[in-house]
């Protein structure tokens, strides 16, 4: 019998009203986001020379960056890919990914000029906007399914432990 009313205990209290749980995804998520921002060497993720110099090029001329000839260089990014993007070795030319929407270089200006352009700061802006995507799922799912509290729970720890949305 005791079995029975712990279940219906604890169906009342995370599966009727999952926020509490929603705070444990969101650790979670912080914790993984933070330590992949910190522990990652610099510009070992995908394409982050170019989004860092679309940042740069915004803060430091106030226009948007435009695309050019020359700005994807597959020969020096193989070698720098090989390489494992060695210090010392410039990565401002790699400016390829400048036909991206701005909005989210544009939030991330006062950060980079905040910071002195600082990588781990901008990776740190992107674990807040994940933060910030994995709340507003999860109300979004909420909304639309109001009886069904399980989904919403599913689908913000989906998206916070999907591993392509750590920054």
């Amino acid at each position: 019998m005791a079995p029975i009313l712990i279940h219906a205990r604890l169906d009342a209290l995370y599966f009727r009203r999952p926020r509490p749980v929603l705070v444990f995804i969101l650790a979670g998520y912080l914790l993984c986001g933070m330590l992949f921002a910190v522990k990652t060497p610099a510009w070992q993720n995908p394409d982050e020379p170019a989004h860092y110099n679309n940042i740069a090029t915004i803060a430091t001329t106030g226009g948007m960056p435009v695309l050019q000839m020359g700005d994807y260089d597959q020969d020096y990014i193989g070698f720098l890919v090989s390489m494992r993007f060695p210090p010392g070795w410039p990565v401002d030319s790699l400016r390829y990914e400048s036909y991206q929407p701005p909005l989210y270089y544009e939030a991330a200006v006062p950060v980079f000029l905040a910071t002195g352009g600082n990588l781990t700061a901008l990776r740190l802006f992107n674990v807040l906007l994940g933060a910030i995507s994995v709340i507003l799922l999860y109300f979004c799912v909420e909304l639309v399914f109001p009886t069904k509290p399980l989904l919403s729970l599913g689908a913000a720890a989906f998206a916070a432990f999907l591993p392509m949305r750590v920054p």
